[in-house]
């Protein structure tokens, strides 16, 4: 495969927080993706225990990062993002949702990164991180971090289905 430039081509953010997917926004620059593998370490006397070097190492997983920084988004969708649930609401903590068990209950939100040439469809999301929203006299920007985990059941992580 020979070496070359790739453009993705404009991203659309779009989210499915329980009403269908729906378009979030656009970003100000270019979402970042961060692919994270998790390992652990097996130690063994021979090479010193804990203190010395592995003699090998378990793979356990992986997840995926989106990190997204928009500057033009509807806030009606925010606001369902917002409220970390599906079916939540931004500024409310219903106390049936205290203890959720997220992946089991399929408590998640669809992401998509709908671009023609390299979209990302990350099915299972939870909005684990901060959620930044600028205010002032300038332009507001929605900020947000969706955490992708591998479906419960199939294993997935991403694909490129955009339907």
């Amino acid at each position: 495969m020979a070496l070359q430039i790739h453009v993705a081509g404009p991203v659309t953010i779009q989210v499915d927080a329980g009403d269908g997917l729906e378009t979030l926004g656009v970003c100000l620059d270019q979402p970042r993706l961060v692919d994270r593998a998790f390992y652990y370490d097996v130690h063994a006397d021979s090479h010193g225990g804990p203190q010395g070097p592995p003699i090998d190492v378990q793979y356990l997983g992986r997840l995926m990062l989106a990190r997204l920084d928009l500057s033009k988004y509807d806030r009606a969708v925010a606001d369902k993002v917002r409220g970390r649930l599906p079916g939540g609401a931004a500024g409310q903590v219903a106390s049936t949702e205290i203890g959720t068990l997220l992946l089991q209950s399929e408590s998640t939100i669809r992401v998509l990164l709908a671009s023609p040439n390299d979209p990302y469809n990350f099915p299972t999301c939870i909005v684990r991180e901060a959620v930044e929203i600028t205010v002032g006299a300038k332009f507001s920007t929605f900020s947000l971090e969706f955490t992708a985990y591998p479906d419960p059941t199939t294993g997935l992580l991403y694909n490129a289905e955009t339907d």
